[in-house]
């Protein structure tokens, strides 16, 4: 049954979604950047199917505020190609963020670091959550046992699986924005693992991930490169 589904996965290495989404929401009136989502409501106002990403997006007239939720399968997350925010003046380069950033052993420690990419910059500046751009960041996995059957197990399987999922939030200074006004492209990918040997190294003696405990498609998203673009309108 595992051949059958890594040979499915496989077929998705060379997969990528694009979605666009025409997004604007009132957001909450006083965001927190602690990575709970409290403020954002019961559950954040945007679903990707295809990139198994919730977010929501909100500015004032200091910062644009990104949160974000992964509700299951966030291995790709804890890997060293993370998640790669840009916001861009359309098709034209913008500033790129990867966070969680800094690659470590500790989970929770590549959430207190961020890399950052200026527009017009060619490299990438490793920083910490606190930092002089007056970036702020937040966020964390999490595990949620859910029943095999649930979890794409067999239906007589009565053993419990587990979701790693993952929630953060941004605040990036519009001052770093390539617009100061009207519409920003914001997407929002999460690369594909496509040393798929290499992947399940680092899940099960690094990260202390075990991709066996979940669906078939656990393994498939650690191949599937996801992407949405958002069109959002600042206020």
């Amino acid at each position: 049954m595992y051949l059958r589904k890594i040979l499915s996965a496989l077929l998705f290495v060379c997969c990528s979604f694009f979605h666009v989404v025409y997004a604007q929401t009132s957001g909450p009136e006083n965001v927190i950047i602690d990575g709970k989502l409290t403020e954002w409501g019961p559950s954040l106002k945007h679903y990707d199917k295809a990139a198994v990403l919730e977010y929501d997006l909100h500015n004032d007239q200091d910062f644009l505020y990104i949160a974000f939720k992964r509700p299951k399968f966030a291995w790709n997350i804890a890997l060293p190609k993370r998640m790669i925010f840009e916001i861009s003046d359309g098709d034209k380069p913008g500033v790129q963020i990867v966070y969680p950033g800094h690659y470590s052993n500790n989970k929770d420690e590549m959430w207190n670091h961020l890399e950052i990419k200026k527009s017009g910059s060619n490299t990438f500046d490793t920083l910490t959550v606190y930092n002089d751009d007056g970036i702020q960041a937040a966020g964390g996995f999490w595990i949620k046992a859910v029943p095999a059957k649930e979890a794409g197990g067999a239906p007589d399987e009565s053993e419990t699986a587990y979701y790693v999922g993952a929630d953060g939030e941004l605040a990036i200074p519009r001052k770093l924005l390539p617009v100061k006004s009207g519409t920003c492209t914001i997407r929002i990918s999460i690369p594909s693992e496509k040393e798929f040997a290499n992947a399940l190294n680092v899940l099960v003696l690094e990260a202390h991930f075990d991709p066996q405990k979940g669906s078939g498609y656990g393994l498939e998203a650690l191949l599937k490169e996801s992407k949405l673009s958002v069109t959002y309108l600042l206020k």
